[in-house]
């Protein structure tokens, strides 16, 4: 049998992936973004998506090692209340793992929201810098 935590992290990083997979065709198929394919978005985006799972593996972490502070800081940044779930045991986390994954980049731009010095400003459309 395999390792649980194998499998923790697999559907993390399956998560992770398809979560880069989906914004990469909305930038690609998008008229005004000035990216035609998927090779030239990850050349300008490699850097920004190394960055991110580096911090949503390290959140992952926190929620393998810690589970209670995991869900005591989402519900801080998510403004929630999550008291009444339970802590997780490996198994049950294997699914978190998958869903955290794949939801990560919008719970760091919710958190990179609370920071200020991280907060800006983003123009209209069809406004040029």
């Amino acid at each position: 049998m395999t390792h649980p935590t194998f499998w923790l992290w697999t559907l993390f990083l399956a998560g992770q992936f398809l979560s880069t997979l989906l914004r990469a065709a909305a930038v690609v198929n998008s008229t005004l973004s000035g990216i035609n394919t998927y090779r030239h978005f990850f050349e300008v985006h490699l850097k920004l998506i190394v960055g991110r799972l580096f911090f949503a593996s390290c959140g992952l972490l926190i929620l393998q090692g810690d589970p209670e502070l995991f869900w005591s800081l989402l519900n801080r940044i998510l403004s929630l209340n999550l008291d009444h779930v339970p802590a997780l045991n490996p198994y049950v986390s294997i699914g978190v793992a998958g869903l955290y994954g794949f939801a990560a980049d919008s719970l760091m731009d919710k958190l990179s929201g609370l920071i200020p010095s991280l907060r800006r400003e983003v123009p209209p459309a069809g406004d040029k810098p």
